[in-house]
């Protein structure tokens, strides 16, 4: 993913259970601003932050969890 340009995002790390076993995975999570300043040239500049939001959360490319927070999916474009 292309730089946030003096807007970080977030990583931090979440407990996730695969068959009884936990383990701490990285948790890439961004906000609909950085999500905008990290998406925006993919769509050549062409559609707003909202709109980005929502082609996202349509596609599953990211999942709200926080009131402004949403999780990238670290599956996303993987066949099943």
């Amino acid at each position: 993913m292309p730089p946030c340009y003096g807007v970080a995002h977030q990583v931090d790390l979440a407990t996730t259970t695969t068959e009884g076993t936990k383990a701490m995975t990285p948790r890439e999570t961004y906000t609909k601003k950085t999500l905008f300043l990290s998406q925006a040239p993919n769509f050549n500049f062409e559609l707003n932050a909202e709109q980005i939001l929502e082609k996202a959360l349509e596609a599953g490319f990211v999942t709200k969890i926080g009131d402004d927070l949403f999780e990238i999916n670290n599956s996303y474009g993987e066949a099943n």
